[in-house]
């Protein structure tokens, strides 16, 4: 059975974008929640206290984070955005060849 994510390699990403993308999807980014099997204790959000770094966490559902996704042009009532999980959410944003708003970065840059 092929792994679920190996249509990163096929995205039109610059290289640095598809090898992050490839390191999460395998937890192998360094956030607590990863690194809590090897080395550290505490496995809690340093920037907001409010649960466990997860990749998710640490790249989308922080709350800090939501502000500045909130300036990028993303509502609340982004439903797919907010909900799906780490690879369904990589796989809609890579598959957005659209802006966020009119004025915002491509998603394939952001």
């Amino acid at each position: 059975m092929a792994f679920s994510a190996s249509w990163i390699w096929k995205a039109n990403l610059l290289p640095k974008i598809k090898m992050f993308m490839w390191l999460c999807a395998h937890n192998s980014i360094s956030v607590k929640a990863c690194l809590e099997r090897r080395v550290v204790q505490d496995n809690v959000c340093p920037v907001c206290c409010n649960g466990v770094e997860t990749i998710l966490l640490a790249l989308r559902d922080c709350i800090q984070l939501k502000q500045l996704w909130n300036h990028l042009g993303v509502t609340a009532s982004n439903y797919d955005f907010w909900h799906c999980n780490l690879l369904d959410w990589f796989s809609l944003s890579v598959r957005s060849n659209d802006k966020m708003h009119d004025t915002g970065p491509p998603w394939k840059i952001v």
